[in-house]
């Protein structure tokens, strides 16, 4: 039974909340640490200990946020509450933070820095620094503002990353804030990029320690809320939104929603493709202290969102919509592509797989530039060019199969 041991500490009083903090923060951290490590190692939790790993983890992360005197901002109530209890088919985001500052993302992050509550246009459930545990901000029952196409039924994750790179005419590098701290360059050498990505010719590389806390929150996620994550859900960004370029070819996006899903459970470290990660200097102990240092002292860079769109608060564009699996079906049913799903499964995937394909081989030589990504999500291109081949089916009747 999802969310029976989940407690929602968005809904609790802020005076409330915060004598919880104080009083259980120390044993929360000792909880969460003890199954975080479990869960590495491979151990499956039941539903009880990984809804009570969850909530261990919401008062860990907030004891954090009050020892870094951020405790007025939160917890936030920038959400949708209790969103997604009612949802069967919940998707997963990952998005980057296009940002080296994990403070800087979660100050951003909360409602309560305004007057009034006033949204800053994103939030998320949780986000990960390039080390260390994760942070957990918004509580699985509520909804996030991360992605105007998925906020209704979505988990989002913010993974601190940079994310595109470029040298000044002084041959200094920078991403669009402010230039890159020498050390962070040092221990993440920029990767170029051939050919370029979405206008980036270079990239800054995730961590391993990064990798393997990914799968380890999806694993914990999983576990505490069962059917509710399918690997035919799980997503970034830039499936959503053709302008958005999180989380890129620098993330091993497969590999680490296959080894969330795959039959059996391993130990993190013991996976093929981890194993096989480049370990970046900044994974070694004695180069974590100095990077924090730095990453300390270039607080006072602009917070991420003010100088330039978040992931998240750029104009929704609401003539780019996707189609639910009800509003779907009777489209592709017409064409050929039958799935008989009511949800999104593996049929439904399929069926939109093969409409992609179909797409793709009428339009190929005369159009290139509208040939669709066969991944059987029903993104926004996706959905624009069903809607079309369904209209044209109506008017001349063509085969689509």
């Amino acid at each position: 039974m999802s969310y029976q041991f989940l407690l929602n500490y968005n809904s609790m009083p802020h005076k409330e909340f915060w004598g919880v903090v104080k009083t259980t923060g120390d044993a929360a951290k000792a909880t969460f640490q003890a199954a975080w490590a479990a869960i590495g190692d491979g151990k499956v939790l039941s539903e009880k200990e990984a809804q009570r790993a969850l909530n261990s983890l919401f008062i860990y992360s907030h004891k954090r946020i009050a020892e870094k005197g951020l405790d007025k901002f939160f917890p936030t109530q920038q959400m949708y509450p209790n969103r997604l209890i009612p949802v069967n088919d919940t998707w997963w985001v990952d998005h980057y933070t296009a940002g080296i500052n994990m403070w800087s993302t979660v100050n951003w992050f909360s409602s309560r820095r305004n007057a009034n509550n006033k949204y800053n246009g994103a939030s998320t459930h949780f986000v990960q620094d390039y080390h260390g545990d994760p942070m957990y901000l918004i509580a699985l029952h509520n909804g996030a503002w991360h992605e105007p196409r998925r906020n209704n039924d979505s988990i989002a994750i913010e993974m601190v990353n940079a994310g595109k790179l470029f040298r000044n005419d002084k041959g200094e590098w920078h991403y669009w804030a402010n230039a890159l701290p020498q050390n962070l360059i040092d221990e993440l050498p920029p990767v170029a990029v051939t050919p370029p990505y979405k206008g980036a010719s270079y990239l800054q590389p995730f961590t391993l320690d990064q990798v393997m806390n990914n799968i380890k929150i999806k694993r914990l996620v999983k576990m505490a809320l069962r059917d509710k994550l399918s690997p035919f859900r799980m997503s970034q960004h830039s499936d959503w939104r053709e302008g958005k370029s999180d989380m890129g070819p620098m993330w091993p996006f497969a590999d680490c929603n296959g080894s969330v899903f795959a039959e059996g459970v391993y130990p993190v470290s013991q996976l093929s493709f981890v194993q096989d990660f480049e370990n970046s200097p900044l994974s070694k102990p004695d180069t974590i202290q100095q990077h924090y240092t730095v990453i300390e002292e270039n607080n006072d860079s602009p917070e991420y969102g003010v100088s330039a769109p978040t992931s998240d608060d750029d104009e929704p564009d609401h003539h780019k919509h996707v189609l639910s699996v009800v509003e779907a079906r009777p489209n592709l049913d017409k064409l050929g592509f039958t799935s008989n799903s009511a949800v999104y499964d593996a049929k439904f995937k399929q069926a939109v797989e093969m409409f992609q394909a179909a797409w793709n081989h009428k339009k190929m030589d005369l159009h290139p530039e509208e040939v669709l990504v066969v991944d059987g999500i029903l993104g926004p291109r996706t959905t624009i060019a069903l809607l079309a081949a369904s209209k044209q089916f109506d008017i001349d009747n063509i085969n689509w199969r």
